[in-house]
């Protein structure tokens, strides 16, 4: 073939390309979408770019800024095919599922841990879980009380911007009791952070992430506290590591859910975050 002819093979290599959508890899393209809990988002991100890199062929969307139960009303409504959600789905979620012809199936793939912190000035270092549950339902007022400083507790917690966790803390933790009528809530753990560090005498909590793995104000200075089992146990400190173990005590759990009728592209990409587990050093 010579230079002319090639050149003409080329330009019409070219054209039928661009034509047809450009390469063949595009056509045969699998979506996989996931909505809900944006607080699983980062976490969900990283394992899917490594499902990716091993699944070419198949591409995970990832909805930002959405909620879980935004995520499980995105599978019902057909326009997802995942939903990342920081607590079970609940009895109302479960017969819209029934309704809508969709049998949800549900696939714990870790934990994440809830740190408890205090002011920087509170000489106590340890608190046991009974104790933290009497603190956030208002058993106890004054640090006193606990073996600390003859000052009033003051309970910051989270809103429903956190819808997930604030759940979770009430039905899971509080055994389905509201936090004391004296609690103030804040729309993001940075804003309890702020408060907590700013006030003698607060309390509150936040994810393993936004106490250990955010930068803060030098100024936002906090005390994070250990976790007892109970009185007898050991002070645990809270970690990644101590969540994965489970000498931490304070665990909340996150699952995915599709429906049990998804395609094996879906179902591939749930079983492979599940190996994977949550918060895996280096991942």
């Amino acid at each position: 073939m010579n230079k002319v002819s090639t050149l003409l093979a080329l330009s019409l290599t070219m054209v039928l390309a661009v034509a047809f959508g450009g390469n063949a890899q595009s056509t045969d393209e699998t979506v996989i979408r996931c909505s809900g809990a944006d607080s699983m988002r980062g976490r969900i991100h990283t394992v899917a770019v490594l499902f990716m890199r091993v699944n070419p062929n198949l591409k995970v969307e990832i909805a930002k800024g959405k909620t879980l139960d935004v995520g499980i009303m995105d599978i019902l409504n057909k326009r997802a095919d995942v939903a990342m959600a920081s607590r079970k789905i609940n009895a109302t979620e479960k017969k819209d599922a029934s309704k809508k012809g969709v049998n949800l199936s549900e696939s714990l793939v870790g934990y994440g841990g809830i740190v408890v912190l205090t002011h920087a000035s509170n000489p106590l270092t340890a608190l046991t879980v009974d104790q933290v549950k009497g603190i956030f339902k208002g058993e106890y007022t004054n640090w006193k009380q606990l073996g600390g400083p003859d000052q009033p507790i003051q309970v910051f917690r989270s809103d429903v911007a956190h819808p997930g966790t604030l759940v979770f803390m009430q039905d899971e933790f509080l055994g389905g009791a509201k936090f004391t009528d004296k609690s103030i809530p804040m729309n993001t753990f940075s804003e309890i952070l702020r408060n907590v560090s700013g006030k003698p005498g607060a309390i509150g909590y936040t994810r393993i992430r936004d106490a250990f793995e955010v930068n803060r104000p030098a100024e936002e200075k906090v005390k994070i506290l250990a976790i007892k089992k109970n009185a007898d146990a050991p002070a645990v400190m809270p970690s990644r590591k101590n969540v994965r173990n489970e000498t931490y005590s304070l665990r909340r759990p996150y699952y995915l859910y599709c429906d049990a009728g998804a395609n094996e592209a879906v179902k591939s990409f749930v079983n492979f975050v599940v190996d994977k587990g949550w918060g895996t050093p280096g991942l």
